[in-house]
């Protein structure tokens, strides 16, 4: 099926690749984490899993009318709910805040302002976060941290 012009599989496929950079992420979180995590940390993760269960069901929503704000802002939320939910996880693991979680988070939301004028396009601004996910990556690894 075609939603105004991108295939279905699309969408599925940026949100696939987001999912992905998530679990990557969680991964390696879980490398970061103390031995013996604490409940919070627990609950945390709890709450960064059902959210990302939630995704399939915002790509639905949103697939139903991919140019209508509620939709859009119902999947662009879940997917910025879930990124703050990984940084205070990630917050919990080595005891500091990354803004760049901020910063990705904001990207989702983007889209829905992006509804009106790009139509069911608007999803394409979240390849904006796999720079924003390298920049984290490499300033996680350099030597300074």
């Amino acid at each position: 099926m075609v939603f105004s012009g991108i295939p279905a599989i699309i969408y599925f496929l940026i949100s696939f690749a987001v999912i992905v950079s998530f679990w990557i992420e969680h991964h390696d979180i879980f490398e970061r984490a103390p031995e013996k995590v604490s409940g919070t940390f627990l609950w945390v993760n709890t709450a960064l899993l059902a959210t990302i269960c939630l995704l399939p069901f915002g790509l639905e929503f949103f697939t139903a009318n991919p140019t209508d704000y509620l939709t859009v802002g119902v999947y662009a939320g879940l997917m910025a709910i879930a990124t703050l939910v990984l940084g205070a996880l990630a917050r919990l693991a080595d005891g500091h805040w990354s803004p760049i979680h901020f910063v990705q988070a904001g990207v989702f939301l983007l889209a829905i302002p992006l509804a009106d004028v790009a139509g069911s396009w608007c999803l394409l601004v979240w390849v904006l976060v796999a720079p924003i996910q390298r920049i984290r990556f490499l300033r996680r690894t350099s030597p300074d941290h």
